[in-house]
């Protein structure tokens, strides 16, 4: 596998503790409040994005390719769905006066949280842990 390759995912794996440091530990939410609270997010989806960019590139073998573009297509995911639950919510709120429109947008609203929160975090544990399984050969 490509040097590049393994350097990114960890780093993925790195940011992905922080991030999740950043929802449940309080001192990582002390430190990262307001708009700041957003920059390891997008540090990991931006990770997530380069690795996938550099996996579809590579030749590396079918089992692991699979499993690091779930890793890393589940990352970006996580940011992609929550731009887009916030959006619709947004949406709902403006056209709540017009009942039809505002209960599609629930549900859409509804629909993209769901996967930004149990799609993507699951998805992202599933080929990290995958992804790790086939290294276990080239870290040991």
């Amino acid at each position: 596998m490509n040097k590049y390759i393994s350097i990114t995912f960890w780093i993925v794996i790195v940011s992905f503790v922080f991030v999740a440091c950043e929802f449940f530990v309080p001192i990582v939410q002390d430190i990262f409040q307001g708009p700041i609270f957003f920059v390891p997010i997008g540090f990991f989806a931006l990770a997530n994005g380069v690795l996938v960019w550099l996996v579809v590139r590579s030749h590396v073998d079918s089992t692991i390719k699979k499993f690091l573009l779930v890793t890393g297509v589940c990352g970006v995911g996580f940011l992609i769905f929550i731009l887009l639950h916030n959006l619709f919510y947004a949406f709902g709120m403006m056209t709540a006066d017009i009942v039809i429109v505002r209960y599609f947008f629930e549900a859409l609203h509804v629909i993209f949280f769901l996967i930004a929160v149990l799609v993507c975090p699951a998805g992202f544990l599933i080929g990290a842990g995958g992804s790790i399984w086939h290294l276990r050969k080239t870290l040991l």
